[in-house]
């Protein structure tokens, strides 16, 4: 968005626009974009995951990112692999209650919707509807609630295997 010609913003949102990018010096980092994007969700109501989030009545209570980075560290290596966490799935963002956990520990903290249990007969419809090449991945994780990862681990055969009495895996639709 352009700001008219000779624009200029007051001396406080200046100040206040200097000290969040400089005060702590983590602008723009992994931690820093964790702490934001938590706070957005629970703060803002045009956030498209609002409704998860600060409309269910999750809170974020900590008073600066300093507080937040206090509670939690440096995210850990590898940094792609860990997310922002609550530990119980029902309480605000608060000292005591946030983590960072790897992805796959963190999924199985996440409060289960309608069609977002995945059981061994989701796993061998989603096998069977991809192998007639009528779906395509993404139409998968849209119809069943399941993210393309997750479909992509079943399809592949690292999660959800099935196998017979000799031991042999029948689930490799890749």
């Amino acid at each position: 968005m352009s700001r008219p010609k000779g624009f200029k913003h007051s001396e406080e949102t200046r100040r206040r626009i200097k000290e969040s990018n400089t005060a702590h010096g983590m602008h723009g980092s992994p931690e820093y974009r964790a702490y934001n994007s938590a706070k957005n969700r629970c703060t803002n109501p045009n956030n498209k995951q609002w409704e998860d989030y600060g409309g269910r009545g999750i809170k974020f209570l900590f008073s600066s990112f300093e507080q937040f980075f206090t509670e939690l560290g440096t995210k850990p290596e590898p940094k792609r692999k860990y997310v922002l966490d609550r530990e119980d799935n029902d309480g605000n963002y608060e000292p005591g209650n946030v983590r960072w956990l790897t992805t796959a520990a963190s999924a199985l903290n996440q409060r289960p919707g309608e069609h977002h249990v995945l059981t061994m007969e989701v796993a061998r419809l989603l096998r069977q509807q991809f192998a007639t090449s009528e779906y395509r991945l993404r139409d998968l994780a849209r119809i069943h609630g399941i993210s393309n990862k997750t479909i992509q681990h079943v399809l592949k055969g690292h999660t959800w295997k099935e196998k017979d009495r000799q031991e042999k895996t029948y689930d490799n639709y890749t």
